[in-house]
């Protein structure tokens, strides 16, 4: 027999062995469920309360602008309205729904949540959200000391990561968009084509995955950490670092770059590297430090706008060939192909005179005289 929690008759006590179904707790109302108690299927309306105790449990609880606290277990319940629910510490809240203007608070663990239109979860010191979908018009807010595990953002929908907060793989879909505020991180990213990832300065976004078509605005920091992959596609502005960070790290960039500002490539530490699959760069500076290498072969610079970023920047197409080849080549292309030919005749008689003896030496010589009075000749006689 369902019960109606009111003002008059609260607080109402769910008891273990005792469960309880389809209970109504209107305004004023507060309900109970005590350790070793279950209730379903509660509806809470506004200005009602429903407590789950510790070893209590709730199973698809309705709050229609009601509150519940959770400090055991609540299964298959549904926010909206704007009901709310808090997760403490010892709390647990599994397959949650969130719509209209519902909140859920996490302190505690909260799984498999699904965020609708104007509902919003926040995920505050210590609590933990495993695997949350966000649909359009339903926003994720990580803060400090909370963490996220494995949320999935549909279009339209939003992952916002405040300081000390943390993200880790974040699947961001079409149309969606996550953001990284200064002090906040994340980790291990997705960034589908069509996506949106904003790292505001201050904010990490590490080891990350930003596929063709991925739109990503840094103005913090986008790296690859010791052993770990960082993959760079899209559209990319940068105003502070694109980095591979410590041994073994690596950053392949494939998309489009377009430094500002202070925007960096660098690969620091031996075994670091970054590299330009295909990419386009324009704009900013490439640099390295303690071994730390970036390799542009296969990408296309705009040097115009690329700035040197210290001593140790290495190109590898040219790294292998010695400063003196690297410097006759720079001098071919100022001086032009016939004066790069005649350079190259010189350095050629220069090398035969080295080793004929001198009889052959002016045979040699004479051989040349007598080949450019015959080229002269030709000449005069095409221009007649």
């Amino acid at each position: 027999m369902s019960v109606i929690v009111s003002k008059g008759n609260s607080p109402h006590n769910v008891s273990s062995g005792a469960p309880e179904s389809s209970d109504s707790v209107v305004s004023g109302g507060s309900m109970f469920v005590l350790s070793g108690g279950t209730a379903f299927a509660t509806t809470v309306s506004s200005g009602g309360f429903l407590t789950i105790n510790k070893g209590g449990s709730g199973s698809g609880s309705v709050l229609s602008g009601g509150s519940e606290r959770v400090s055991g277990t609540e299964i298959g319940g549904l926010i909206q309205s704007g009901g709310s629910q808090s997760v403490f510490a010892s709390g647990k809240a599994i397959g949650t729904g969130i719509l209209g203007n519902g909140v859920q608070d996490v302190s505690g663990v909260a799984s498999g949540t699904t965020v609708g239109s104007r509902g919003r979860q926040n995920v505050d010191a210590l609590g933990t959200a495993f695997g949350t979908t966000v649909n359009s018009g339903g926003l994720q807010s990580v803060h400090s000391a909370g963490k996220t595990s494995g949320t999935i953002l549909n279009p339209f929908g939003q992952e916002d990561v405040g300081p000390f907060g943390l993200a880790v793989s974040t699947t961001v879909n079409s149309g969606a968009t996550l953001t990284i505020s200064s002090g906040g991180t994340t980790s291990g990213a997705t960034i589908g084509n069509g996506g949106q990832m904003l790292v505001s300065a201050g904010g990490v976004a590490a080891d990350v995955t930003l596929n063709p078509g991925a739109v990503t605005s840094n103005a913090g920091i986008i790296k690859a950490n010791s052993f770990a992959t960082a993959v760079v596609g899209g559209v990319v502005t940068n105003a502070n670092t694109i980095e591979a960070l410590g041994s073994g790290a690596l950053v392949q960039i494939f998309g489009s770059v377009t430094g500002s500002g202070s925007g960096t490539l660098l690969a620091v530490g031996s075994g670091a590297r970054v590299e330009l699959n295909g990419a386009t760069i324009s704009g900013g500076k490439l640099q390295t430090k303690s071994g730390g290498l970036i390799n542009v072969d296969f990408g296309v610079l705009n040097p115009r706008d690329l700035r040197r970023g210290g001593a140790e920047r290495r190109r590898p197409g040219l790294a292998a060939v010695s400063e003196r080849k690297q410097s006759h080549c720079r001098r071919q292309q100022r001086r032009g192909l016939e004066q790069c030919e005649q350079h190259d005749r010189r350095r050629r008689h220069h090398w035969f005179g080295r080793r004929l003896g001198g009889g052959q030496q002016r045979h040699h010589q004479r051989q040349q005289r007598g080949d450019a009075a015959t080229l002269r000749a030709r000449e005069r006689g095409q221009r007649r």
